[in-house]
């Protein structure tokens, strides 16, 4: 069975701020979204065949609700 890596997740800081970073050493981000219901929120930059989500915390009280 061969195994792919589909994409990486780093929990950073509100709003990204390493989005910056790599934005100015030239990838290209592929938009932000906020995962609502779930207290989080992203930032993408896609690859070929993956892609690295920047991921942080947005809302405390939707990521400790017990709906999720």
């Amino acid at each position: 069975m061969q195994l792919e890596l589909d994409h990486i997740f780093v929990c950073v800081e509100p709003e990204a701020p390493p989005a910056d970073m790599l934005t100015a050493f030239g990838l290209t981000e592929g938009g932000r979204r906020i995962h609502r219901g779930q207290g989080t929120a992203n930032v993408c930059f896609f690859f070929d065949n993956a892609y690295l989500e920047l991921l942080w915390l947005f809302d405390v009280n939707e990521i400790q609700s017990p709906f999720n």
